[in-house]
């Protein structure tokens, strides 16, 4: 029996890496499962969609052409019957701050001050998927993943670099960085939002997942 991907209960389902909400129909025939046990496979789904909400939102979200399906996807799934949460939740989040210079409000524009740790939970969890698909092994107990935003990091120092479908999903990857590694990734969503994920020893044992995040890709 493998272990999950990401505690250290048994592996007894599969975990589609990235979520498959993430993705237009039809899905991409290169998207990898992991095993994970019940709780953690069956508890990844709010804030997948969360995640995926968020992104569209953002006013550099082009909801043209291949984007076009997952920002209708997203769309229905506030017209559901029990999503008066959720659009709660959304409108709670929304600020309005003085428009940058390249924006096209003029005045004051709305701006999203997110739940960081959710945001980066879904990208922790699928580095850590991508990790066990690339590597065949799951990071040792006591390792967490760390979120950053990745506007600085220097791509060119990847390993390899993967596209799962262009203009919607893209990572790469680098194993030998240090011996309290495990690996670094780079990943970027919807052509924009870009986070780097560290994996190695977590700095607090009190979370699952160590986690940082800037909030430049939300803003």
């Amino acid at each position: 029996m493998k272990r999950c991907t990401y505690c250290p209960d048994d592996g007894i389902e599969a975990d589609h890496v990235p979520p498959r909400l993430l993705f237009p129909s039809p899905r991409p025939s290169n998207l990898v499962t992991v095993p994970a046990c019940s709780r953690c496979n069956r508890g990844f789904g709010e804030a997948d969609e969360y995640f995926r909400s968020r992104l569209v939102a953002r006013e550099r979200f082009d909801s043209s052409g291949v984007m076009k399906p997952i920002y209708d996807a997203t769309v229905r799934s506030y017209d559901k019957a029990n999503a008066a949460g959720k659009t709660r939740k959304l409108l709670s989040e929304i600020r309005f701050v003085s428009a940058p210079p390249e924006s096209s409000w003029e005045g004051v524009a709305p701006s999203m001050q997110v739940d960081l740790p959710r945001i980066a939970l879904v990208v922790a969890r699928i580095a850590m998927g991508l990790q066990w698909a690339h590597l065949g092994k799951r990071s040792p107990d006591g390792n967490g993943a760390t979120v950053f935003d990745s506007v600085h990091f220097p791509t060119p120092l990847l390993q390899e670099r993967t596209t799962m479908v262009q203009g919607v999903f893209e990572y790469g990857r680098r194993n030998d960085v240090g011996p309290l590694t495990d690996s670094v990734w780079w990943m970027r969503f919807y052509n924009d939002a870009a986070f780097v994920v560290w994996i190695g020893p977590r700095r607090d044992e009190a979370h699952r997942f160590d986690l940082e995040a800037n909030v430049s890709p939300f803003s």
